[in-house]
């Protein structure tokens, strides 16, 4: 008997085994980092800023320049702003109703005193300088004053302050320390009036 005859069931052929090779496709692109697009907003949102810093800055510096006048001849300077009139002025004269109470005896100017007029109303600001004691200088301005004042000692300086109603102020600052003013005791007196209004 002949092997695996014809149309015996061994003599079926299988058929044959094809192998599918898939087209290999290129790795998925890796996420994107928006870590650097956000970096790069930022430092140009910061240079933005700062440019604007700096062109306000300018503007400001162009009108104080275009709005300050000094006059040579009593070297006063007078910036004119929407705000008011500020008036500098280390040689000027106040006299009592300008300070708002009488100078100490015997003081000398000193540097830093200035006359404002703002929209409600005029501010003096004088700066004197004595060689008499902080203390001395302090009892005269209490009894200038009246029993109204208000007076704070911190040492080394005083403040004597007199508030009269809502539209006037007065603040005399008394400084004594080694080593500033040459000794001497300085005398700072601040004289604010708010105008009425109807």
């Amino acid at each position: 008997m002949p092997e695996n005859p014809e149309g015996s069931p061994q003599a079926t052929q299988q058929p044959p085994v094809v192998v599918y090779n898939p087209i290999p496709q290129p790795p998925p692109p890796p996420p994107r980092n928006n870590t650097l697009k956000i970096i790069l907003i930022v430092v140009a949102v910061i240079v933005l800023i700062g440019v604007l810093v700096l062109g306000a800055i300018g503007y400001m510096g162009y009108r104080i320049a275009h709005s300050m006048h000094v006059n040579p001849a009593t070297g006063e300077t007078t910036i004119t702003t929407p705000a008011g009139t500020i008036s500098a002025n280390d040689r000027e004269n106040f006299t009592a109703a300008d300070l708002g109470v009488d100078l100490y005896p015997g003081a000398e100017p000193g540097k830093g005193s200035m006359r404002m007029t703002m929209p409600t109303g005029p501010v003096v600001s004088a700066s004197y300088l004595t060689t008499d004691a902080k203390d001395k200088v302090a009892a005269f301005y209490k009894d200038k004053l009246g029993s109204q004042a208000t007076s704070m000692d911190f040492g080394g300086s005083s403040m004597v302050t007199l508030k009269k109603g809502d539209r006037e102020q007065i603040t005399v600052t008394l400084v004594q320390q080694a080593g500033q003013f040459d000794g001497k005791t300085q005398i700072h007196i601040m004289h604010t009036t708010v105008n009425k209004t109807e």
